[in-house]
Order: C-alpha cells, then structure tokens, then sequence
C-alpha cells in the first residue's frame, strides 16, 4: 500500500462527502497575485497615531492671517515665558460666527486669548480664570499691544503671575 492511498483510505473512514483530488498543477497560488504593502504595519500606525495636544492654545483676533509684526510680538511675549511659539502652542485665529466655546474642543490645558471682542461676559483682561478645567488668560488684540506699551506692561504683569516666572 502506498503512503497516496493510505491517506486516501483514512479520509475515507470518518468523511461522509465525496472527496475530490484537484492535481496540483492546476491549481495556482492565489498570494502571487496579492499585492505585498510598501509600508510596515508599525510605520502605519505611527502615521495614523494623533500628535499629542500642545501645551498652550493661542487664540488670536485679527483681520485675516496674522503679521509679521503680530507674529514677532506673540513669538516674544511667549519667549519671555520660556514658552515656544513653534513647539509649545497652537495657534487659531479667533472665529466670530462662533461662540468662544469652540475653544473647548482642543484639548490644550492652557489658553491665551488675544481678542476685544465680549467672549465671557464680566471676564476682564489680564485676569487669569478657570474655564472647564483649563487655565485661560484673557488679553487685548496684538494690533492694540504693538501701539499701547501700557496693555502690553498689563499682559506682561499677568504672565509673570500666571507662570510664576
């Protein structure tokens, strides 16, 4: 007896169904046709993982995109706090059709608000308060900063406060 039909013969023993022999030849591999993934399941999952939420939230008032001059002040006021403009905040302009609530959605602990418009009722600038858990400081517009040294002497006095610094 062969090894061929002793198999054969102890399929037969416990299968019930009819059993049919397909000769390899005819049969082709269907993983030649599969297409192999450029990328590795780690590299994949490294560019699906979200970017952790920046410490700070910066919401600013402008007319459109923010300016150089705009930018450069932001950039030093939040260097004098050792906080980085370019490592450490997110960065949105403030959007008017919106309640200031919008806000809470990002997940930053901290915000810094550059606006004159009315956002929180009562809340005056410069005073650090508390806003579903996250740490907010209310200040007036960059334009009004870059011309007024008093609003910026106010801001400075409510960072030092705020940050301990």
């Amino acid at each position: 007896m062969s090894k061929d039909s002793f198999d054969l013969n102890f399929y037969k023993t416990f299968l019930t169904e009819d059993l049919y022999l397909i000769p390899e030849k005819e049969v082709e591999s269907a993983s030649d046709d599969i297409e192999k993934p450029s990328e590795s399941i780690e590299e994949l999952q490294e560019e699906a993982a979200p970017e952790p939420p920046k410490e700070f939230l910066v919401v600013h008032e402008s007319n459109g995109k923010i300016s150089n001059e705009e930018y450069d002040l932001l950039k030093n006021i939040l260097n004098a706090v050792n906080i980085s403009l370019k490592d450490d905040v997110e960065l949105v302009e403030l959007d008017t059709s919106k309640s200031i609530d919008y806000t809470l959605e990002y997940h930053n602990p901290t915000l810094l608000i550059f606006s004159e418009k009315s956002l929180f009722g009562d809340q005056t600038y410069y005073e650090e308060f508390l806003l579903n858990e996250k740490q907010v400081l209310l200040s007036k517009k960059l334009t009004t900063l870059l011309s007024d040294r008093s609003e910026k002497a106010n801001l400075w006095k409510a960072l030092k406060k705020m940050f301990e610094v």
